[in-house]
């Protein structure tokens, strides 16, 4: 098959030539594959005392940071976040179930304080003789260790009795929470129930008393206003006025 020379994978004489696709390695999701992840860049990497890398600052090395020696804690957060510099809550839990397994000078961790379990393991990391092998070691021997614990775990299955007897009986409502919780689910029915309370006056009939025009009295301003201030300034003689009646 003739190809195109103007294929960007080809050279102007149509010969194919390779080209270099990088595949972005999956980070890990759990504790052992943490673990295992971060065991791997030790081994590819060797292990750093004294700092998460050697020329912090990059004073003197152009290599890559994730192409140099790294601590423990470094390895660890290079694998979950791609970078020895930056964290996230995966590789702060894997430091703190990784610190709980070292002993330093026969210690354990004196504080759960993040950065003093980052701490322990700096101090086991750097403490004289430790090798890239011991190191690597520890790791998959934590990531086993993750692994049985998940799996010892057994998952609680609770009937529906049992968790019925759990809660215990619960309270009736009262009549006034019912009312309310139907107010609630309904509230056209609460509007309704308002309206029912409140006088409906015919049409043209005295918004106050709700007498017709007919029933006015005609020497009382109040209802010639509607009885609108008549409970304030204006005596009103309806026997069905709001307020009390003064002659």
């Amino acid at each position: 098959m003739k190809q195109n020379p103007t294929d960007p994978t080809n050279v102007p004489a149509g010969d194919r030539r390779p080209v270099l696709v990088t595949l972005a390695t999956p980070r890990p999701t759990s504790l052992a594959g943490t673990f295992r992840a971060a065991a791997r860049v030790l081994a590819a990497n060797g292990l750093h005392h004294g700092d998460y890398f050697p020329d912090p600052f990059n004073q003197r090395m152009t290599t890559p940071l994730t192409e140099r020696p790294m601590s423990i804690v470094a390895a660890i957060r290079c694998a979950t976040t791609g970078s020895p510099r930056r964290y996230d809550s995966l590789s702060e839990a894997a430091i703190k179930t990784l610190a709980g397994r070292l002993e330093v000078l026969g210690e354990p961790p004196w504080s759960e304080e993040p950065r003093w379990l980052e701490n322990h393991v700096d101090c086991w990391n750097d403490f004289p003789g430790r090798t890239t092998e011991s190191a690597v070691a520890v790791l998959y021997a934590a990531a086993d260790a993750s692994e049985q614990v998940k799996a010892a775990t057994p998952i609680p299955v609770v009937t529906l009795a049992e968790a019925v007897s759990l809660m215990g009986a619960l309270p009736m409502p009262t009549a006034g929470e019912l009312a309310e919780q139907r107010h609630l689910l309904d509230p056209l029915d609460h509007v309704l129930e308002h309206l029912a309370d409140e006088p409906h006056p015919f049409p043209g009939a005295c918004e106050a008393c709700g007498d017709t025009a007919a029933q006015w009295c005609p020497d009382c301003a109040a209802c010639r206003q509607g009885c609108h201030g008549g409970h304030d300034d204006n005596d009103c003689t309806h026997a069905n006025a709001p307020w009390p009646v003064t002659r």
